[in-house]
């Protein structure tokens, strides 16, 4: 149904006017299919996922980061956030991806400039942007040496496209 609320201005949360079209926020609810042609059919979605030291441990493995990337997702960009550098008694590397342990991030020395500034692009994903073949979980994977330290953020960046 529709709700017409008389004599208040428009639509407003908690005290802020609505300036959007409800076309405009039904996107924000929109489902992991593949969206219709023309304007405003679709926006970037991006996840969010973490890896901190604490909770998910250093050792030479791949560990799943608990965030589902969608099936057909047209991966566009990661963006990683430092909040503790890694650390390393060894020579660790450090990489990050969904289709395969890569595709978002190489394999990179855990000291490397890439992975000490507080915010950078993966440059795989930037060099060769792809499609999901599968619903895929975010996973970073540590090898060489064990990581002491290190708490980051990856933003994915992505649209849905079509289905094969």
């Amino acid at each position: 149904g529709t709700t017409n609320i008389a004599g208040v201005g428009g639509l407003k949360l908690a005290g802020t006017p609505v300036l959007s079209t409800a076309d405009e926020l039904n996107l924000l609810d929109a489902d992991n299919t593949e969206p219709a042609e023309g304007s405003w059919t679709s926006v970037y979605r991006v996840a969010k996922a973490q890896y901190d030291f604490a909770a998910d441990g250093g050792a030479i493995s791949t560990i799943n980061l608990g965030i589902t990337i969608p099936d057909h997702a047209l991966v566009t960009s990661v963006v990683l956030e430092k909040i503790t550098a890694f650390a390393s008694s060894g020579s660790a590397t450090v990489a990050l991806g969904l289709n395969t342990t890569t595709d978002l991030v190489a394999a990179t020395a855990f000291d490397n400039a890439a992975l000490t500034q507080v915010v950078a692009y993966g440059a795989a994903v930037a060099a060769a942007p792809f499609k999901t073949t599968a619903a895929r979980n975010v996973q970073i994977t540590i090898a060489g040496a064990t990581l002491t330290a290190g708490k980051f953020n990856f933003y994915v960046e992505y649209l849905v496209g079509a289905t094969d």
